[in-house]
């Protein structure tokens, strides 16, 4: 599959693309960074919420069932 790519250029003009893309995104270069970095962190605090949403429901979960049991915290 590789050097079927090779022999028929294809290669060649996915690389003639990325340049094209390259040299076209130049000046928005600062543009790109920023919503890449903030996608990531979008992404980062998504998960982030999601594992103290589920910490808050075991605690939760946790002292219901443990409510009303001599011994217990």
């Amino acid at each position: 599959m590789l050097l079927k790519g090779i022999r028929d250029g294809s290669f060649r003009d996915m690389y003639a693309d990325w340049k094209w893309i390259m040299r076209y995104a130049k000046p928005y270069k600062g543009r790109i960074a920023l919503y890449t970095l903030l996608g990531l962190l979008c992404s980062a605090t998504g998960l982030a919420s999601s594992v103290a949403s589920k910490y808050v429901i075991d605690i939760i979960t946790f002292w219901r069932k443990c409510r009303g049991k001599p011994g217990t915290i």
